[in-house]
C-alpha cells in the first residue's frame, strides 16, 4: 500500500530569549505549535556548553544557574555588533559574556575548566546551532522533511541583521522560503485580512527585550505597514528587573545582603527564574487581592528565601511602564501623520504584552476609537500561527514567483495611495469615509444611505477629510464620552444630486472610483428606481 506524502510546512519565531515553532499540514491546513521535548510550546533561546556537549533550548537554560560562564543567550541581537546597548545591559551580565573575537566577529568565549581549554563561538554560529536544534524539534514532531518555512524577522533590525539571520537560518538546513515582519505574521495569525473593512491597525509587539509598535493599513484584504517603532523602556526583561528588585530589596531588610548589587551571577540568575515564574502567575490572575508566591532555595549565604507580591502592588510597579509606551506611541503617529482617532484596531503580540491588563486598559485608551483584537491564540504564539499560514499560501499559489533574496519583503514598485480620506460631509466636525488614506490606486468602495421621507432628491457633499483632535475628557464628569468622529470635512471636491422619483423613502448606493491617475468618479443609485447620477472630478 502506497504511503500518501505530505508537504509540510512550518512557521517559525526566534526571539532573544523565547522560540516558537508551528506547523501546518498542507492536506487539511491545520496549524499546531510544536512542543518541546519539556512538553513547552515555548522555547528558550538558549545554548549551553558543557563537558563537551552542546545544550539548546530548556536543557541549557535549566543548567544556567551553575555553568553561566559557558550559557549564551541574545545572539540573535547581537549577530553584526559586539556592543551591547546600555539599556539591555542588565538582561545579559549573568551570562557568557559578548565580546569582539580574534575573526573581528561578535561572539563568546567557552572555557572548558576540565581541559584546560577555551572555544571562540560568533553569535553567528551559535545562532546556526540554535537553529539546528529547531529543526531537529520539528522533524521529530512531525515525523517527516520540512518542505517550506517562513520565518519573523524584528522591525527594528537593520538590513545587515535581516541577511546574516536569513544566511544562518539556511545554513542550519531550513528551507527559507520567505522572511515576514512579526507585525504581518501576527495580521495573518488573527484572520484580519479576511475582514473586508477598512483598518488602521496598531501591533503592540512585547518581547524579551524591546517592544516594537507598528501601524499598518488594512486595505480590502491587503496590509500595508505604514512604519514602526522600537523601545527598550518596557519588554519582559525590564518587568523581570522590576520584580527582582522589589524582593532583593525585602531580602536585603531581613538578611542584609544586597543581592543586587553582590552581583553573584548564581544568586542573581536564581532570583530572575523565581520571579519569572511569579509575574506570569500573578499576570494570569484578574483579582486584585490575589497574591503569587515567590520561594527561592538558597538564595545567598545558604539562607531561603519566601515572599509574595499581590496583584495591586504588581500593577502599581508595572504602571510605570505607561510612559514609554505612550511616548512612542505619540512619536510614531506623529511622524506618520495620524491621530488616535484614525486607529481602528489594537493588537496585542509578544509573551509579555498580557501581564498586566490594567495596563493595556490604559493603552488602548489612547485609541478612543479602536477596540482590541481577541486574540483566538497565546500571544507568544501568533507570530510563529502567522508564518505557518503564509507558508501554507504560498504553497497554494506554486504559479507565484517570489524573488530569490526572501530577506526583502519591502514593495519593490511605489504604489500610489489615496493621500486623504475622501467621503460624504455629515456635520463640520463629522465626515463619513468612503474612501480611507494610504488606501492603494486604483480602488473601488460603495456607501449605502437612506435619503429622508417626503425629499424629492438626495444631495451629495464630497469633501477631503483632516483628523480631528483628541478631545480632553472631563474625569469629574459621570456621563459617558462621546465617541468622536475620526475626521472633519476639510476641502470640498465636488457636489451634486440624485432627483428622485418617489417620495418615499428608500436605499442609495455611492459608488467612489478613483483611477491610478487620481481621477474619481461618484455615482448614486437609487436602488429601488435604479435612477442614477455621477459626477467626474
Amino acid at each position: 500500500m502506497e504511503i500518501e506524502k505530505k508537504d509540510t510546512y512550518i512557521g517559525l519565531s526566534i526571539g532573544n530569549f523565547n522560540s516558537v515553532i508551528s506547523v501546518l499540514s498542507a492536506k487539511d491546513g491545520s496549524v499546531n505549535v510544536i512542543a518541546n521535548e519539556d512538553g513547552d510550546h515555548k522555547t528558550p533561546t538558549f545554548l549551553a556548553f558543557s563537558d563537551s556537549e552542546l545544550y539548546a533550548g530548556s536543557q541549557a537554560k535549566h543548567q544556567s544557574v551553575y555553568n553561566y560562564r559557558n550559557t549564551i543567550v541574545g545572539f540573535l541581537d547581537h549577530l553584526s555588533s559586539s556592543e551591547v546597548p546600555s539599556s539591555q545591559a542588565d538582561e545579559y551580565k549573568s551570562y557568557s559574556k559578548l565580546v569582539t573575537l580574534d575573526s573581528k566577529l561578535p561572539g563568546y568565549i567557552i572555557t572548558d575548566e576540565d581541559q584546560d581549554t577555551t572555544t571562540q563561538v560568533s553569535a553567528y554560529s551559535a545562532l546556526v546551532q540554535f537553529a539546528q536544534k529547531l529543526k531537529e524539534t520539528a522533524v521529530k514532531n512531525i515525523g517527516s522533511d520540512i518542505k517550506g518555512a517562513v520565518v519573523s524577522v524584528h522591525p527594528h533590525w537593520s538590513k545587515s541583521q535581516t541577511d546574516l539571520f536569513h544566511k544562518a537560518i539556511v545554513e542550519a538546513g531550513l528551507p527559507v522560503i520567505q522572511l515576514i515582519p512579526e507585525s504581518s505574521a501576527s495580521v495573518l495569525a488573527e484572520n484580519l485580512l479576511d475582514n473586508a473593512d477598512d483598518q488602521n491597525l496598531i501591533t503592540i509587539n512585547v518581547g524579551a527585550t524591546v517592544t516594537d509598535i507598528t501601524l499598518s493599513n488594512i486595505r480590502m484584504g491587503l496590509e500595508l505597514v505604514v512604519d514602526s517603532i522600537s523601545t527598550n523602556e518596557f519588554c519582559g526583561e525590564k518587568v523581570d528587573l522590576l520584580l527582582m528588585r522589589h524582593f532583593a530589596d525585602e531580602f536585603k531588610r531581613t538578611t542584609s545582603i544586597d543581592v543586587i548589587a553582590d552581583n553573584k551571577p548564581r544568586e542573581i540568575l536564581k532570583l530572575k527564574y523565581a520571579v519569572q515564574d511569579t509575574k506570569h502567575t500573578i499576570a494570569n490572575n484578574t483579582i486584585n487581592s490575589a497574591s503569587a508566591p515567590c520561594f527561592i532555595e538558597s538564595l545567598s549565604n545558604g539562607l531561603d528565601f519566601s515572599s509574595k507580591i499581590t496583584k495591586l502592588r504588581f500593577d502599581m510597579l508595572v504602571g510605570k511602564f505607561f510612559a514609554p509606551i505612550n511616548s512612542a506611541i505619540t512619536e510614531l503617529l506623529s511622524r506618520c501623520n495620524y491621530s488616535p482617532l484614525e486607529i481602528s484596531k489594537v493588537l496585542f503580540v509578544g509573551g509579555s504584552s498580557q501581564i498586566s491588563s490594567k495596563l493595556n486598559n490604559k493603552i488602548l485608551n489612547i485609541f478612543p476609537n479602536a477596540s482590541q483584537v481577541v486574540s483566538a491564540h497565546t500571544v507568544d504564539e501568533i507570530v510563529a500561527v502567522g508564518c505557518a499560514k503564509q507558508a501554507h499560501l504560498i504553497h497554494l499559489n506554486t504559479a507565484i514567483s517570489y524573488p530569490e533574496n526572501v530577506a526583502d519583503f519591502t514593495l519593490n514598485l511605489p504604489v500610489s495611495v489615496v493621500e486623504a480620506p475622501i467621503g460624504i460631509k455629515i456635520s463640520e466636525d463629522s465626515l463619513l469615509v468612503a474612501v480611507p488614506k494610504n488606501t492603494p490606486l486604483p480602488v473601488v468602495r460603495r456607501l449605502k444611505l437612506s435619503n429622508s421621507p417626503g425629499s424629492s432628491s438626495a444631495y451629495f457633499p464630497i469633501y477631503l477629510g483632516t483628523a480631528n483632535a483628541v478631545p480632553k475628557v472631563d474625569e469629574d464628569s459621570d456621563d459617558e464620552p462621546s465617541v468622536p468622529s475620526p475626521y472633519a470635512p476639510s476641502t470640498l471636491l465636488a457636489e451634486f444630486s440624485l432627483d428622485l422619483p418617489s417620495d418615499e423613502q428608500t436605499d442609495i448606493e455611492l459608488t467612489f472610483f478613483i483611477d491610478t491617475n487620481k481621477s474619481t468618479t461618484i455615482t448614486a443609485l437609487d436602488l429601488k428606481s435604479m435612477t442614477e447620477s455621477s459626477i467626474k472630478i
